[in-house]
Protein backbone atom coordinates (compact mmCIF):
# COMPACT_ATOMS: atom_id res chain seq x y z
CA UNK A 1 0.00 0.00 0.00
CA UNK A 2 2.79 2.39 0.91
CA UNK A 3 4.46 1.69 -2.43
CA UNK A 4 1.19 2.46 -4.26
CA UNK A 5 0.84 5.82 -2.46
CA UNK A 6 4.39 6.80 -3.39
CA UNK A 7 3.77 5.98 -7.05
CA UNK A 8 0.52 7.97 -7.03
CA UNK A 9 2.28 11.00 -5.52
CA UNK A 10 4.97 10.83 -8.18
CA UNK A 11 2.33 10.82 -10.94
CA UNK A 12 0.55 13.83 -9.43
CA UNK A 13 3.81 15.76 -9.26
CA UNK A 14 4.38 15.15 -12.95
CA UNK A 15 0.98 16.42 -14.11
CA UNK A 16 1.62 20.17 -13.56
CA UNK A 17 5.00 19.80 -15.26
CA UNK A 18 3.37 18.30 -18.37
CA UNK A 19 0.81 21.10 -18.50
CA UNK A 20 3.55 23.71 -18.31
CA UNK A 21 5.47 22.11 -21.14
CA UNK A 22 2.36 22.09 -23.31
CA UNK A 23 1.86 25.79 -22.62
CA UNK A 24 5.46 26.63 -23.39
CA UNK A 25 5.32 24.74 -26.69
CA UNK A 26 2.68 27.16 -27.91
CA UNK A 27 5.13 30.02 -27.59
CA UNK A 28 6.84 28.98 -30.81
CA UNK A 29 4.11 30.87 -32.62
CA UNK A 30 2.21 27.92 -34.01
CA UNK A 31 -0.94 28.98 -32.21
CA UNK A 32 -2.80 32.08 -33.53
CA UNK A 33 -3.19 34.73 -30.88
CA UNK A 34 -0.15 33.62 -28.91
CA UNK A 35 0.69 36.28 -26.28
CA UNK A 36 4.23 36.23 -27.64
CA UNK A 37 2.90 37.91 -30.78
CA UNK A 38 0.47 40.44 -29.36
CA UNK A 39 -0.21 43.46 -31.61
CA UNK A 40 -1.16 45.68 -28.67
CA UNK A 41 1.72 48.12 -29.27
CA UNK A 42 1.82 47.79 -33.07
CA UNK A 43 0.80 50.80 -35.17
CA UNK A 44 -0.56 50.59 -38.73
CA UNK A 45 1.12 53.50 -40.54
CA UNK A 46 -0.40 55.24 -43.57
CA UNK A 47 2.47 56.22 -45.85
CA UNK A 48 0.16 57.20 -48.70
CA UNK A 49 0.46 53.81 -50.37
CA UNK A 50 -2.11 51.13 -51.20
CA UNK A 51 -1.65 49.41 -47.83
CA UNK A 52 -0.88 50.31 -44.23
CA UNK A 53 2.55 49.25 -42.97
CA UNK A 54 3.29 47.93 -39.50
CA UNK A 55 5.73 50.08 -37.55
CA UNK A 56 7.78 47.01 -36.55
CA UNK A 57 8.65 43.46 -37.56
CA UNK A 58 6.92 40.40 -36.14
CA UNK A 59 8.35 39.60 -32.70
CA UNK A 60 9.94 43.04 -32.31
CA UNK A 61 9.55 44.97 -29.06
CA UNK A 62 10.25 48.26 -30.83
CA UNK A 63 10.74 49.54 -34.42
CA UNK A 64 14.52 49.29 -33.92
CA UNK A 65 14.33 45.63 -32.91
CA UNK A 66 14.63 43.22 -35.89
CA UNK A 67 12.22 40.85 -34.18
CA UNK A 68 11.97 37.15 -34.95
CA UNK A 69 13.03 35.25 -38.04
CA UNK A 70 11.04 32.67 -39.96
CA UNK A 71 11.52 30.34 -42.88
CA UNK A 72 9.07 31.26 -45.65
CA UNK A 73 5.59 29.98 -44.80
CA UNK A 74 6.44 28.93 -41.24
CA UNK A 75 5.32 30.30 -37.88
CA UNK A 76 8.10 28.86 -35.73
CA UNK A 77 10.91 31.40 -35.08
CA UNK A 78 14.45 30.37 -35.93
CA UNK A 79 17.90 31.95 -35.69
CA UNK A 80 18.59 34.74 -38.17
CA UNK A 81 19.38 33.30 -41.62
CA UNK A 82 19.18 29.75 -40.22
CA UNK A 83 18.33 27.02 -42.75
CA UNK A 84 15.10 25.28 -41.71
CA UNK A 85 15.27 21.52 -41.31
CA UNK A 86 12.75 19.95 -41.32
CA UNK A 87 10.82 22.47 -43.41
CA UNK A 88 7.09 22.92 -43.79
CA UNK A 89 7.13 22.51 -47.59
CA UNK A 90 9.47 19.52 -47.70
CA UNK A 91 6.66 17.18 -48.68
CA UNK A 92 3.95 19.44 -50.11
CA UNK A 93 3.93 22.03 -52.88
CA UNK A 94 4.19 25.65 -51.78
CA UNK A 95 1.54 28.12 -52.97
CA UNK A 96 2.54 30.87 -55.38
CA UNK A 97 1.47 33.48 -52.81
CA UNK A 98 1.20 32.71 -49.09
CA UNK A 99 -2.17 33.13 -47.41
CA UNK A 100 -4.09 31.86 -44.40
CA UNK A 101 -2.12 29.57 -42.08
CA UNK A 102 0.95 29.76 -44.32
CA UNK A 103 1.09 33.57 -44.19
CA UNK A 104 3.14 34.17 -41.04
CA UNK A 105 1.65 37.62 -40.42
CA UNK A 106 -1.92 36.40 -40.78
CA UNK A 107 -1.29 33.33 -38.63
CA UNK A 108 0.48 35.16 -35.79
CA UNK A 109 -1.08 38.63 -35.79
CA UNK A 110 -4.53 38.12 -37.37
CA UNK A 111 -6.78 41.22 -37.52
CA UNK A 112 -6.23 41.73 -41.26
CA UNK A 113 -2.44 41.64 -41.16
CA UNK A 114 -0.59 39.78 -43.93
CA UNK A 115 2.81 39.55 -45.58
CA UNK A 116 3.49 42.14 -48.31
CA UNK A 117 3.75 41.35 -52.01
CA UNK A 118 6.78 42.20 -54.10
CA UNK A 119 4.90 45.11 -55.72
CA UNK A 120 4.03 46.53 -52.29
CA UNK A 121 7.67 46.43 -51.24
CA UNK A 122 8.74 48.14 -54.47
CA UNK A 123 6.22 50.91 -53.78
CA UNK A 124 7.50 51.25 -50.21
CA UNK A 125 11.09 51.64 -51.26
CA UNK A 126 10.07 54.14 -53.91
CA UNK A 127 9.33 56.58 -51.07
CA UNK A 128 11.83 59.03 -49.64
CA UNK A 129 14.32 56.99 -47.67
CA UNK A 130 17.25 57.70 -45.42
CA UNK A 131 19.96 55.25 -44.44
CA UNK A 132 20.80 55.22 -40.74
CA UNK A 133 24.40 54.45 -39.79
CA UNK A 134 26.33 53.96 -36.58
CA UNK A 135 29.45 55.85 -35.48
CA UNK A 136 31.53 53.46 -37.58
CA UNK A 137 29.56 54.39 -40.71
CA UNK A 138 27.93 50.96 -40.85
CA UNK A 139 24.31 50.62 -41.90
CA UNK A 140 21.90 49.95 -39.01
CA UNK A 141 18.58 50.59 -40.73
CA UNK A 142 16.50 52.54 -43.20
CA UNK A 143 13.81 55.16 -42.57
CA UNK A 144 11.05 55.48 -45.19
CA UNK A 145 8.76 58.52 -45.27
CA UNK A 146 5.52 59.40 -47.02
CA UNK A 147 2.23 61.15 -46.34
CA UNK A 148 3.76 62.91 -43.33
CA UNK A 149 4.62 59.62 -41.61
CA UNK A 150 7.57 57.27 -41.52
CA UNK A 151 8.58 53.74 -40.59
CA UNK A 152 11.96 52.33 -39.69
CA UNK A 153 13.35 49.01 -40.89
CA UNK A 154 16.40 47.74 -38.97
CA UNK A 155 19.24 45.64 -40.30
CA UNK A 156 18.55 41.98 -39.54
CA UNK A 157 21.85 41.19 -37.81
CA UNK A 158 24.15 43.98 -36.64
CA UNK A 159 26.87 41.49 -35.70
CA UNK A 160 27.19 40.38 -39.32
CA UNK A 161 29.17 42.13 -42.04
CA UNK A 162 26.25 41.20 -44.32
CA UNK A 163 24.07 44.25 -43.68
CA UNK A 164 20.77 42.93 -45.00
CA UNK A 165 17.28 44.10 -44.11
CA UNK A 166 16.28 40.49 -44.71
CA UNK A 167 12.49 40.74 -45.20
CA UNK A 168 10.24 38.14 -46.85
CA UNK A 169 7.61 38.95 -49.45
CA UNK A 170 4.58 36.66 -49.74
CA UNK A 171 5.54 35.55 -53.27
CA UNK A 172 7.72 32.74 -54.49
CA UNK A 173 9.38 32.67 -57.89
CA UNK A 174 8.73 30.25 -60.74
CA UNK A 175 10.94 27.71 -58.99
CA UNK A 176 9.49 26.23 -55.80
CA UNK A 177 12.73 26.72 -53.86
CA UNK A 178 13.19 30.47 -54.41
CA UNK A 179 11.23 33.36 -52.89
CA UNK A 180 11.34 37.12 -53.40
CA UNK A 181 12.80 39.07 -50.50
CA UNK A 182 14.23 42.48 -49.64
CA UNK A 183 17.99 42.79 -49.42
CA UNK A 184 20.33 45.57 -48.28
CA UNK A 185 18.49 48.91 -48.59
CA UNK A 186 15.43 47.88 -50.53
CA UNK A 187 16.48 45.90 -53.55
CA UNK A 188 14.27 42.93 -54.40
CA UNK A 189 16.19 39.70 -54.77
CA UNK A 190 15.49 36.00 -54.22
CA UNK A 191 16.53 33.62 -51.48
CA UNK A 192 16.08 29.97 -50.68
CA UNK A 193 12.77 29.67 -48.88
CA UNK A 194 14.25 27.67 -46.01
CA UNK A 195 16.40 30.57 -44.78
CA UNK A 196 14.96 32.51 -41.84
CA UNK A 197 14.23 36.19 -42.50
CA UNK A 198 12.24 38.89 -40.71
CA UNK A 199 8.69 39.84 -41.68
CA UNK A 200 7.17 43.34 -41.88
CA UNK A 201 3.37 42.95 -42.12
CA UNK A 202 0.89 45.12 -44.01
CA UNK A 203 -2.84 45.69 -43.71
CA UNK A 204 -5.27 46.60 -46.48
CA UNK A 205 -6.90 50.01 -46.13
Amino acid sequence: MKKFVLILCAILLLVPSCKKNNGDSQKDGNQPGSPQYSTQDVNAVDLGLSVLWADRNIGAESPEDPGHFFAWGETTPRACFAFARPYIFDNIDAPKILSGKYDTATALWGDGWRMPTKAEFLALFGLQREQKKDDGDKLVGVSLSGNGHSIYIPVADLSSTYRSLGLWTSERGDAQEWVSCVDFVGGITTARREYAHAIRPVKDK
